[in-house]
């Protein structure tokens, strides 16, 4: 609390613009505001400004959240912030936050998660820090439940930053602790966990999950699909945006993208409306190219059933040129990452499309056609 004069009106309209939905104006507050280090050094400012910021990470409105963070972030980081030690930072959050208060939803949740990334990503954590932040976000965890692959997403962020030997004894607990629940239920977050740290602790990870081997390969089989394809469906579109892309790189690395796509990501996709699925479909297309994905086999994505559901999608005027936006943007990516034989492949693709029905050649042929002029730019016939 300001027991002082009142702070610089200069320092509070700096403040203020950190809430602004224009990026540029939200950077260049940021910026204004940790250049101030002069003012910034009086104890009654900057017990001020770092109050506020860490109030604010609970705020929906506007931009709030990420500019307080970043410009908290950016202070944390800088000589005017070493005075504050998690724990008082903590303190604040603790007061100014209540987990325990229910009538704001999951907003204190939100607030205290978003403090526990930026002073990981600000500070070289020590192990009683590090031990610190994790029994804290279980506690955030445990007070809004819909943070819990944020959480997840923590502690791998953490096992990256870490020594060794600080994670074994701060971290390595905790995920132990949630990989064990591998055995008796997939979920988005204990899949998650496994796949991102079955290179850094492969034998750790083998010893719960039965799909990773000790050298950090994966192997699916027949019995992990329904499983994963479980817990894929149990994703929200924020986790999805995480899950998504790290199963698809798997499938890629582990040259099991075909299993996979037709017993996960297929089943997954069609699981929707007709809109959703051909955005789906071109997103794992898109992502598979992204991960060096071999052009050659990208023609399996295109089953007969996803082809009559991508048709389905178009009818009408209005959906065809909806559709066909998304379709040009995918394809700009497509072709910027072709590889030697992708021309063969596509023309390979067409003529699997002739055994199909004539109604999805059209539609998908007006999509994909890719012929290259002189200058090797892909042209759509939409």
């Amino acid at each position: 609390m300001f027991l002082g004069m009142r702070p610089p009106s200069e320092l509070l309209d700096t403040i203020s613009q950190l809430a602004e939905l224009d990026q540029t104006i939200r950077k260049g507050a940021v910026r204004q505001l940790v250049s101030k280090q002069e003012e910034l050094a009086d104890e009654e400012i900057n017990t001020y400004v770092i109050e506020r910021l860490i109030s604010g990470c609970s705020s929906a409105r506007a931009a709030v959240r990420l500019g307080y963070t970043t410009a908290m972030g950016s202070i944390l980081a800088s000589d005017v912030g070493k005075s504050w030690d998690l724990e008082k930072i903590l303190a604040v959050a603790n007061k100014k936050m209540d987990l325990e208060e229910k009538t704001v939803g999951s907003g204190h949740a939100i607030g205290h998660y978003l403090i526990l990334v930026v002073y990981a990503q600000s500070r070289k954590l020590k192990e009683t820090e590090a031990t610190r932040l994790v029994e804290h976000s279980k506690k955030v965890r445990d007070a809004a439940p819909s943070l819990a692959f944020s959480q997840t997403h923590l502690l791998c962020n953490l096992a990256a930053k870490l020594k060794d030997s600080v994670f074994q004894k701060s971290v390595l607990p905790a995920v132990e602790m949630y990989l064990e629940g591998i055995n008796s239920q997939y979920t988005p977050e204990n899949i998650y966990l496994a796949l991102r740290l079955r290179n850094s602790i492969p034998a750790i990870v083998a010893k719960y999950a039965k799909f990773v081997k000790k050298d950090g390969s994966c192997q699916f089989s027949n019995d992990h699909y329904s499983k994963l394809l479980a817990a894929l469906k149990r994703c929200d579109c924020s986790t999805l945006q995480t899950f998504l892309p790290l199963l698809i790189k798997t499938a890629v690395e582990s040259s099991q993208f075909e299993q996979i796509y037709l017993n996960v990501l297929e089943p997954w996709a069609l699981s929707s409306n007709e809109t959703k699925v051909f955005d789906r479909i071109l997103n794992i297309v898109t992502q598979y190219f992204e991960f060096g994905g071999d052009s050659k086999s990208v023609v399996v994505v295109f089953t007969k059933e996803v082809l009559n559901r991508m048709e389905t999608a178009t009818r009408g005027k209005k959906q065809f040129r909806l559709m066909s936006k998304k379709v040009k943007l995918r394809n700009s990516l497509l072709y910027t990452n072709r590889k030697p034989g992708f021309e063969k492949a596509i023309r390979k693709f067409r003529d699997k499309l002739a055994s199909e029905s004539e109604c999805s050649v059209v539609f998908v042929l007006s999509i994909y056609a890719i012929e290259l002029d002189s200058r090797l730019v892909l042209k759509l016939s939409l």
